[in-house]
């Protein structure tokens, strides 16, 4: 995330304000869905269907690796690459198997992924270039990079990410590979050429004119000022500093750092965090809607005048996220349970107005996929020429309910912008119609669980945007003791789950026997017995009468006739009781 820059002051001496956030190396998928545009000249009808389908069919595989389902998800992306060429679907499907690959650290097949996309969209002299495709021209040149990177290829990785600063400066991926640079030279031992890489982190930063900027509530805050007398003032030992003022009351003074290459800049920086103004503690405390002015003071200006105020300002915003969570409170969760309860959380900073607990209430629905021809027209509406796909996914709504997430938080004074509140999920039963509002999320099997929520002030602009979060529903789990009895009722499997049973029960002896529990092996013993006289193995039951003399105390087996299945009426006759079971025979 790049903070934008606040317009030019004067020409000598220029204060520039920013945030720096270094995103996980693999970007979200949605910056490419967010920013992809139609090509302005017409196209038919059937050419429009079928980029439809392999958008459903993008979408579907998309799908299918957020549940994980990552063999079937992969075969729909390579589907999608092989029917679609050139197009910007099929460029997007390769980033996707891409990332996948980088995230199971098999950066010899992501590598290719990337390296693929950097040939098919790199600009051609002269001609200006989609903004969809040069988005993701950069991000595949960074993605390439990090892919060397990971694969500890410290050296491969250096053109590519110079490439990225070349094409991309002025966004946040120059920044990101200014900090990847410094550390593989860092990881190389190059010691001051990583220090001069990491220190031009953060100094690429978007022009934006006149508009206010913002900052994200929780990311370093970071100035940049520009003076022509910089240099003098470093060999003079005078600090150059700053001055931030936070609306809701903050102030602190922050000092430049010098940076690489840039001999009339300077860096300063500062913590930010949500809570109650703390002057002069070094961490900027701030607030949903402050407002932060950094002013610094230039002592020569061009037209000989001392200690002219330069001044920028940004606004301080939080971009809310709400999601399904365990009750750890903090790992995300992929699969709900009917009759368990289930966690919503939302992070939002801008809705903590007060030092006490907030409230906001919000509302989830519980869906079910239906077919699309149950909700279609009549077939005398049917338009042949209809772009509507038979497969289309419809949903409807099943039962909803209005949750209150509450702010968490320690101590007198609340301040951290996350809300939790509990779901209870029952089952629907049978025939029953499920009540709305009841304080019961009523689903079933399959079911999916959703909530959006509305973010009135965001990092992304003006306009209200939805955070929106989906999980699926499982089947019930009881968690209580029960005990289950299984009754075979079939002649040959009740003989052979007898002869079964009788062995488990002669080893269970044996292992009292061996713990000098006599009166239990005993009894074991006798147990085993009992369950061969149904058994259907001759040789098993000779096995377990062997095996089951030791298991006595008196070395006695205490029987004079053994009755075997009537699949196999065959009688065995101990002559005696006291003797080797050798003496056993057949009659």
């Amino acid at each position: 995330m790049t903070m934008k820059r606040s317009s030019f002051v004067n020409i000598n001496s220029t204060l520039i304000l920013l945030a720096l956030c270094l995103a996980t190396p693999v970007a979200s998928q949605a910056q490419g869905k967010d920013k992809a545009k139609k090509d302005a000249a017409p196209r038919s009808r059937a050419s429009s269907d079928i980029d439809r389908r392999a958008k459903h069919l993008y979408d579907k595989a998309m799908e299918l690796m957020d549940y994980k389902q990552y063999e079937r998800g992969l075969a729909m992306l390579n589907t999608v690459v092989r029917d679609n060429q050139g197009t910007t679907l099929a460029h997007m499907a390769h980033m996707s198997m891409g990332k996948h690959y980088l995230g199971l650290h098999k950066n010899k097949e992501a590598l290719s992924h990337f390296l693929l996309l950097t040939r098919l969209l790199a600009p051609v002299p002269g001609e200006e270039q989609a903004e969809t495709k040069q988005e993701l021209y950069h991000e595949a040149l960074f993605q390439a990079g990090f892919s060397q990177f990971q694969g500890g290829q410290y050296s491969a990785c250096f053109p590519l990410f110079r490439r990225l600063t070349e094409v991309a400066g002025k966004t946040k991926w120059a920044n990101k590979a200014y900090y990847y640079i410094g550390m593989s030279h860092y990881n190389l031992k190059n010691w001051n050429k990583a220090i001069d890489s990491l220190s031009l982190v953060g100094t690429e930063v978007e022009d934006a004119g006149e508009e206010l900027g913002r900052i994200e509530i929780g990311q370093r805050f970071y100035a940049k000022i520009e003076d022509a007398d910089v240099p003098v003032m470093r060999k003079l030992g005078q600090p150059i500093t700053a001055t931030i003022a936070v609306s809701s009351g903050d102030t602190e003074i922050i000092t430049g750092v010098p940076i690489a290459g840039k001999k009339h800049e300077m860096l300063a920086s500062a913590p930010t965090a949500l809570g109650d103004a703390k002057p002069g503690d070094g961490v900027l405390q701030m607030i949903g809607g402050d407002t932060i002015t950094v002013t610094y003071l230039d002592d020569s200006t061009m037209d000989g005048k001392k200690g002219v105020p330069r001044t920028g300002k940004v606004r301080a915003v939080s971009t809310g996220t709400v999601g399904f969570y365990l009750g750890d409170y903090s790992t995300p969760a992929y699969i709900a349970y009917p009759g368990q309860p289930q966690v919503l959380m939302l992070r939002d900073a801008d809705l903590d107005k007060t030092p006490g607990a907030e409230k906001i209430t919000l509302t989830v629905t519980s869906r079910y996929k239906v077919e699309a021809q149950a909700n279609g027209e009549s077939a005398d509406a049917i338009d042949i020429f209809a772009l509507e796909d038979d497969e289309k996914e419809v949903w409807k709504v099943r039962d909803s309910i209005s949750v209150t997430l509450v702010e968490t938080g320690d101590g007198p004074e609340i301040r951290t912008g996350n809300f939790i509140g509990r779901i209870k999920l029952a089952p629907l039963e049978e025939g029953v119609e499920p009540i709305m509002d009841d304080g019961v999320l009523h689903t079933n099997e399959l079911d999916e669980l959703r909530v959006t929520y509305t973010d009135e002030v965001h990092l992304y602009g003006d306009e209200p945007r939805e955070s929106e979060a989906t999980i699926k529903v499982s089947g019930s789990v009881n968690s209580g003791v029960s005990a289950d009895q299984y009754v075979v009722f079939d002649a040959l499997l009740k003989a052979r789950k007898s002869s079964v049973e009788a062995e488990a029960l002669t080893g269970l002896g044996g292992i009292y026997k061996d713990m000098g529990l006599d009166q239990r092996a005993a009894l074991r013993a006798k147990e085993a017995l009992a369950k061969i006289d149904q058994s259907s193995s001759i040789e098993q039951n000779f096995q377990v009468i062997w095996s089951k003399i030791p298991l006595n105390s008196n070395g006695k087996v205490n029987c004079s006739r053994l009755t075997l299945s009537p699949l196999q009426p065959h009688v065995w006759h101990l002559t005696d009781s006291t003797q080797n079971p050798s003496s056993l025979t057949k009659r």
